[in-house]
């Protein structure tokens, strides 16, 4: 699981992902709401990966190309499937 400050309607073309809520919390200052969002880092890929998939619910080939920084969080490129995102 990663961890972010956007809510899924506000998303745009990047989102920024933290690899802990605690992670998420310290950038916000414990001002913004941390959401859950269930997917994984494929380093060897380069993308963000469904940690589940559920061919009901989105495309269950779904992936989107990342960014992982030095400081551990990680930029998707493109929307991220709204169902992945859980209130944390």
């Amino acid at each position: 699981m990663l961890y972010t400050l956007t809510r899924p309607a506000l998303q745009g073309d990047r989102i920024l992902l933290y690899p802990s809520p605690d992670a998420a919390r310290a950038r916000s200052g414990g001002g913004q709401p941390v959401i859950e969002v269930a997917v994984q880092f494929d380093a060897r890929g380069r993308r963000v990966v469904p940690a589940w998939t559920d061919p009901w619910a989105f495309d269950p080939s779904w992936t989107t190309p990342a960014e992982f920084h030095p400081d551990g969080s990680i930029t998707a490129k493109g929307p991220i499937p709204g169902q992945l995102f859980r209130a944390s």
